[in-house]
């Protein structure tokens, strides 16, 4: 782990037991590997650049290691199909200064804010977006649901 991002103690578990909701949620396969990574504002802005050609800091970035949408999405989650080896879904890479800052803004804790980057993260994997008002309501009530498991509401 790198020794210039802080962390919360125990973030290990808990962003683990809110990407284990998440998975449930969307009915992933049992056997799959997804990538996180924490990052510092600056390293964040770059990756921004170079994959989204915004040069701009950003809170979470996702990077889906399938090509399109890996799933069959409905209102009730995804359809997978079983057996096989482990499933590398994607890596997501966080930023903590933001989180930190977000964190304080909104006026809850920093586990809360990166476990929130988390699942928006995991969620982008499966194929979740906010482009539209129609995926943004799917994508914040799939968020909230989880969140909400996790004991982590708004």
């Amino acid at each position: 782990m790198r020794s210039d991002i802080e962390l919360p103690n125990n973030w290990e578990h808990d962003l683990g037991e809110v990407i284990k909701l998440g998975l449930e949620f969307v009915g992933a396969p049992d056997s799959c590997e997804i990538s996180i990574s924490f990052v510092t504002a600056i390293e964040m802005q770059e990756l921004n650049k170079i994959y989204r050609q915004l040069d701009t800091k950003t809170d979470v970035l996702s990077f889906p290691f399938l090509e399109g949408p890996p799933q069959v999405q409905n209102h009730e989650g995804l359809q997978w199909e079983s057996g096989g080896p482990p499933m590398a879904l994607g890596d997501i890479v966080i930023c903590a200064d933001l989180a930190r800052e977000q964190a304080e803004k909104y006026g809850h804790t920093f586990i809360r804010e990166l476990s929130f980057l988390t699942i928006h993260g995991l969620l982008h994997l499966f194929g979740y977006d906010h482009e539209t008002p129609d995926d943004e309501k799917l994508m914040i009530e799939a968020q909230d649901n989880v969140l909400t498991k996790a004991g982590l509401a708004r």
